[in-house]
């Protein structure tokens, strides 16, 4: 029996794409049983799903989404004792996209294992092009006034499953977040291997200056990491950051001076 005329058999889809699977029809099996794009999952116990969903890294879309805008989407399918997995053949990509994927294992009884967050891949698409792998984002980002009103900056770094290390840390400076120019850092600071804190101080500021601040790696290929968050993975953008979300610091107004105060004499 052809591994097509196994499937026409079998009423139940999954069954059919268990035992296609069995008889090495893995693309046949994923036509039949995983429909690719739809967030069910196969109970072929130690088979590999590959997920993607689009948007922030984090919270992670439930199993089970269905509907709403962030979903998590099947876009890979290895069987069990797979060394490999690649994604189907007519996955595409929107234009200006973050994409995040992970590998989820399929336990007893069908029962998909939760993801890994330290091993989820992000891939970003800007005007159609696709980007080179990008460094980790910088986080723990912390803005604070020296003496001079000089702004000193900090972060941390962490190499922690990264695809591609940093050359350098761009530092951006602006005075609101829809000023920000990508290609035009106002610092840079030298990426050192095994260092995982950093700074930057700025020029001084004038009373009642507001500046936000933004620091993202940028590889040697010049691929510049997400946009870091407080308190929060990446930005789900690539090129606008999150205004509630960036460190920002107000310099306290200077007092305006007095007029026309005339002492008099002391008696």
């Amino acid at each position: 029996m052809s591994t097509i005329e196994l499937a026409a058999v079998f009423a139940d889809r999954w069954l059919a794409a268990e035992m296609l699977l069995m008889r090495g029809g893995s693309a046949l099996a994923i036509e039949c049983g995983l429909r690719r794009g739809r967030p069910v999952w196969p109970w072929i116990d130690g088979a590999n799903v590959l997920v993607r969903w689009s948007g922030e890294r984090e919270p992670i879309p439930a199993l089970d989404a269905i509907d709403g805008a962030r979903v998590l989407e099947i876009v890979g399918f290895a069987g069990p004792a797979a060394e490999a997995i690649e994604e189907f053949g007519d996955v595409s990509d929107a234009s200006d996209a973050v994409y995040h994927f992970a590998v989820i294992a399929v336990g007893g009884g069908g029962a998909a294992l939760t993801i890994d967050t330290t091993r989820i891949q992000t891939r970003v698409t800007v005007g159609g092009v696709l980007l080179g792998p990008l460094p980790n984002a910088p986080s723990e980002i912390a803005v604070r006034l020296l003496d001079g009103n000089v702004p000193r900056v900090t972060w941390t770094h962490s190499p922690q499953n990264e695809p591609v290390s940093p050359a350098t840390f761009d530092v951006y400076e602006a005075s609101d977040v829809e000023s920000f120019d990508w290609a035009a850092p106002n610092g840079e600071v030298e990426y050192v291997e095994g260092v995982t804190g950093y700074s930057w101080h700025g020029e001084a500021l004038n009373g009642g200056d507001v500046r936000y601040y933004v620091v993202r790696a940028r590889s040697g290929g010049g691929v510049r990491s997400l946009i870091p968050r407080v308190g929060l993975s990446p930005a789900a953008s690539y090129d606008a950051a999150d205004a509630a979300r960036t460190p920002v610091i107000q310099v306290p107004a200077t007092p305006a001076a007095i007029e026309g105060l005339t002492l008099g004499a002391v008696a």
